[in-house]
């Protein structure tokens, strides 16, 4: 091999390294069930630059070295740098994409307004993410990855009307979400509104919801007065999380209501070990104390 021969090759080999290096996906999904975790997965999921081999996208890095023409090809630009975590030029391309979209279909205008608050919201702009996702319903009211991610926003802001009102929404749009069903009631629960929150609870049990959903549904029958009502929802809690020990202790207040007193210090001394709550140990070593005298 002559030493020409032989630095081109190292020179191929350098390129070839650069090139695909180049097209390598630096962004990962995020398990966080927070606003910058919704958008960060609707990114990924949602960009076609993610789903092609290695070759399409070494092809595709070549048009970063040329400037689009349309506003497809500054979204295609924005979907490599979203692929490298390059968010400030991704903002900027998808940006310049909805400037230039006067000839897209209302639901492309929608989805360019979307990445933008996803953008936005990963990069902490909260205000700006708002305003993009808006935009975006305002094209495409079905756009439930917005009002998920307007409502997760909201309630990190401490917004509780605007949480409630964007949640519902996308819950309309996406029934069968057990764990937001049960974030809606808790919403309601707070405000004391516990019918209304009873009502989202039974959506999230025919979503499948877990033991502590049945529990939440108790305290509501509890806080209605319904002490005997209150019972078959605590007693599906504890089969389905026999730790839940709250619920034994909720449940020996319905059945010392209800006159039952060895059911109820049967339930104290299983929730004697189990209590997290400080007042409610205090309140299970008093009652116990009561009923049997010592």
């Amino acid at each position: 091999m002559t030493p020409l021969i032989a630095i081109v090759l190292v020179i191929v080999m350098i390129v070839n390294t650069v090139w695909v290096s180049a097209a390598q996906v630096s962004i990962q999904r995020i398990e966080e069930e927070n606003s910058e975790g919704t958008a960060n997965n609707y990114l990924i999921d949602h960009t076609s630059y993610m789903t092609e081999d290695t070759l399409q996208r070494m092809y595709e890095v070549l048009t970063l070295y040329r400037t689009p023409t349309d506003w497809q090809g500054y979204e295609e630009q924005a979907g490599i740098y979203i692929a490298r975590e390059e968010y400030d030029r991704a903002l900027e391309c998808i940006s310049k994409a909805v400037e230039l979209s006067s000839d897209a279909s209302v639901k492309e205008k929608a989805s360019l307004w979307l990445q933008k608050g996803c953008l936005h919201t990963i990069k902490g702009e909260q205000e700006d993410a708002l305003e993009s996702l808006k935009e975006c319903v305002a094209f495409n009211p079905e756009s439930s990855e917005s009002y998920l991610i307007m409502a997760q926003i909201y309630l990190e802001r401490g917004d509780e009307d605007n949480t409630l009102k964007n949640m519902e929404a996308y819950l309309e749009l996406n029934p069968g979400n057990a764990d937001a069903e049960e974030m809606v009631a808790q919403l309601y629960m707070s405000r004391s509104d516990f019918e209304t929150a009873k009502k989202w609870l039974l959506r999230a049990i025919e979503s499948g919801g877990d033991a502590q959903v049945y529990y939440q549904y108790a305290l509501c029958t509890i806080q209605e007065g319904d002490f005997e009502g209150a019972i078959e929802y605590l007693d599906q809690a504890i089969t389905l999380d026999e730790e839940i020990g709250d619920a034994y202790y909720y449940r020996a207040i319905c059945r010392l209501t209800a006159g039952k007193y060895e059911e109820a210090l049967k339930d104290l001394k299983n929730a004697e070990n189990r209590a997290e709550d400080p007042e409610i140990k205090s309140e299970i070593t008093r009652l116990i104390s009561e009923l049997t005298g010592v």
